[in-house]
């Protein structure tokens, strides 16, 4: 009886028998677990899977594959929350299953030294700070910017 109330308080169009938020939340539980199924968690229980569930599809999602001295890693950019939000996920281990690194998300993971963790090749990028102008050290726009990449959106 709760969980009824619950999505009916919920549902997008109350005026109909149907409740759509609730077909909606089924939909997007359907489609991690046939996408982002890893080896050993169904896609629900991922990082994206995770992220699909609560926050819908993306507004854009930037791929960025084969890129030398990095593993694979990829930009979800949603323009309808907080003026914009971006959330990063990348493979950190063996089997292709993507973690999430860094959002600008509000209360979720914040990390602004990601792509130290998908460095593949000895020795790290040296990232301190998103901004970071010191010496020796590249910010993630002047890395992008030298392996001739787009950055992300909303990437602050």
């Amino acid at each position: 009886l709760y969980l009824f109330k619950y999505w009916k308080e919920n549902d997008s169009d109350p005026e109909t028998p149907i409740l759509e938020s609730f077909r909606e939340f089924i939909n997007r539980v359907n489609y991690s677990n046939e996408n982002f199924k890893e080896i050993k968690r169904v896609g629900w229980q991922t990082d994206r899977g995770r992220i699909l569930i609560t926050y819908g599809k993306p507004s854009e999602i930037q791929y960025y594959n084969n890129i030398p001295d990095y593993k694979d890693f990829q930009a979800w950019s949603y323009d309808n929350i907080e003026n914009g939000v971006v959330f990063i996920f990348g493979v950190l281990g063996g089997y292709g299953d993507y973690k999430l690194l860094h959002s600008t998300k509000t209360g979720e993971t914040h990390n602004v030294t990601w792509l130290d963790l998908l460095k593949v090749s000895q020795g790290r990028t040296g990232i301190e700070d998103i901004t970071s102008e010191g010496i020796g050290n590249e910010s993630v726009r002047e890395i992008f910017r030298r392996l001739n990449l787009e950055l992300p959106r909303y990437l602050k």
